[in-house]
């Protein structure tokens, strides 16, 4: 919701610029008619270039590694920087993609698919039921399934996007937990997971009620 809201509120600000807001992917278009998804732009992009080149409104919208959007289109009497009496589509992303050297996805992860997901022409689908940790090491084989992790988390994402964060960054948000700490710590998560709570209320839930959340 937050994201659709900072989306509303540019949109509605008819100025045709991107925010560059730091940890945020953007993608902008207009058009004169009602079909501005038009610019994604899908078939000008090839799955062996490591950049998005003309493509990138497409490349941030299929991005692996991004967990939530938010989008919102608003008819501007007057789009600065662009045309009169156009619909301006903004839509905001986290984690953010386009990272110049990397895929958007990988083609290759039915290995990699979690417990609840299934596997279809390549790609992992659905949410699973989250991360399980290996044991093992000083860490207890807790690791990273990102490579920018530790830049996200330094940027605040640990915060901001928990959904995310605490499932694929657990390392760099510090969350790691070992196989005898798989506990809830209160006596109400078990009930609460059955209600949604894990997935409406991440910060608390896969801190306090592991267990139930399914997260170790």
């Amino acid at each position: 919701m937050e994201l659709e809201r900072q989306a509303k509120q540019w949109a509605e600000g008819c100025v045709f610029k991107h925010e560059m807001k730091e940890g945020r992917g953007e993608n902008l278009a207009w058009d004169s008619n009602q079909n501005p998804e038009k610019e994604l732009k899908k078939k000008m992009y090839s799955y062996g270039q490591y950049s998005c080149g003309s493509s990138c409104h497409y490349t941030q919208m299929v991005w692996g590694s991004t967990s939530k959007v938010g989008c919102y289109s608003y008819r501007c009497p007057n789009l600065v920087n662009a045309y009169r009496n156009a619909w301006y589509l903004v839509c905001f992303y986290t984690p953010k993609g386009n990272w110049n050297g990397e895929k958007p996805y990988d083609k290759t992860c039915k290995s990699k698919c979690r417990e609840g997901q299934t596997e279809e022409k390549g790609l992992c689908v659905g949410e699973g039921k989250g991360v399980t940790i290996n044991q093992g090491g000083d860490d207890g084989g807790c690791d990273d399934d990102q490579g920018r992790c530790a830049e996200w988390a330094k940027s605040g994402q640990c915060q901001s996007n928990p959904n995310y964060m605490l499932k694929y960054c657990r390392k760099s948000c510090k969350v790691c937990v070992s196989k005898t700490s798989c506990e809830d710590s209160n006596p109400g998560c078990a009930d609460w997971a059955k209600k949604g709570e894990c997935k409406y209320n991440p910060s608390y839930m896969e801190k306090n009620c592991k267990k139930s959340c399914h997260m170790c």
